[in-house]
């Protein structure tokens, strides 16, 4: 009687146990935020960066309910980059600072350098250049002197410094150029070579760096056969920014040229990409420079079509990407 006792005390003892002890977070308690993760960076990849953003606060939402820092701290610098994809430079700032904020006090150490790289693209886009280059060259100090290929990040770091160089100490832009070119060669010389798609992005903006040098040295041709070879490999890459950007640069030293009709065809392609990224910053441009060639073209009933598009794109509504795709089906060039 009193071993019976016994068991049902400690069986009593281990149920109370049970019920008073804090449940383990089952592993599915994540699975929800990762697969949200996931999904972003896919649209990301395809340039999606509205439904890549969705997906993100989607993330975050789900890694903060749990404290889970160590997903948060991702999912900011994320929505970070995001925004910067999509121009929103007061967001792209709002979601840094947090992750500053949080690398500090839970001492994440290993995601400064990607911290470090957004915050000097972003002070690039700010015009704060003296920040942007005192960022980048605490990047590039850490692979001084090495003779094999850097990190993708390594390498956007020397593209931006490429970039900080033409807009604020052209004085150097040959020199930096060259010092991103030689860095590529190490990636194309490396075994395992690294991904195919990344690299050739990479080689489409080495190809537009030596467009701008010669056109600051007056090589026209030169420049016509580098945005050409940049086209080339952001096609192999399928980088939608990387094409919209070389087709608007084109187009620009097309207009200079007065070669209307190619400047024409050059814009139409740009805009096609722009729309489908939902850019509408790069449209807004892109229509603008469309509009001045329609006119030379004496084009009317385009210049009257492009004017709308103009219209829906000020009034920023959810559908005007939705109209503005199907506007694009007609024969806009027509005149």
């Amino acid at each position: 009687m009193n071993r019976r006792l016994s068991y049902i005390l400690l069986l009593s003892l281990l149920l109370t146990a049970c019920i008073s002890a804090p449940p383990e977070t089952p592993p599915f308690a994540l699975l929800k935020a990762e697969e949200q993760m996931s999904t972003g960076t896919w649209a990301f990849a395809e340039n999606d960066y509205v439904t890549a953003s969705t997906h993100f606060q989607h993330a975050l939402a789900d890694y903060s309910a749990l404290d889970y820092v160590k997903g948060m701290v991702p999912a900011h610098l994320n929505l970070a980059e995001t925004a910067l994809a999509l121009h929103s430079l007061k967001a792209a700032q709002k979601h840094l600072d947090v992750v500053a904020d949080l690398i500090q006090r839970e001492r994440l150490s290993d995601l400064l350098p990607r911290l470090n790289l957004l915050q000097a693209t972003l002070a690039i886009r700010q015009q704060n250049y003296d920040k942007a280059l005192a960022l980048l060259e605490t990047l590039l100090l850490e692979i001084e002197g090495q003779q094999h290929c850097p990190s993708n990040l390594h390498l956007s770091a020397m593209s931006n410094r490429t970039l900080l160089a033409f807009m604020y100490t052209p004085q150097q832009a040959a020199t930096q150029l060259r010092r991103f070119e030689f860095a590529l060669l190490l990636c194309l010389n490396a075994r395992p070579r690294p991904q195919h798609g990344t690299l050739a992005a990479f080689r489409g903006r080495l190809e537009r760096f030596k467009a701008q040098l010669a056109l600051q040295q007056h090589d026209v041709q030169s420049a016509h056969q580098a945005l050409n070879k940049a086209l080339l490999h952001y096609r192999r890459a399928l980088y939608r920014p990387g094409l919209a950007a070389t087709l608007t640069e084109w187009a620009k030293l097309l207009m200079q040229q007065q070669n209307w009709s190619e400047a024409d065809n050059r814009l139409e392609r740009a805009i096609t990409i722009r729309l489908h990224m939902q850019d509408a910053k790069g449209t807004t441009q892109n229509l603008a420079l469309w509009i001045q060639v329609k006119k030379i073209l004496k084009q009317k009933q385009a210049v009257k079509e492009l004017e709308k598009w103009q219209a829906l794109l000020q009034e920023k509504s959810d559908d005007v990407w939705l109209h503005l795709r199907e506007a694009k089906k007609t024969k806009i060039h027509t005149p």
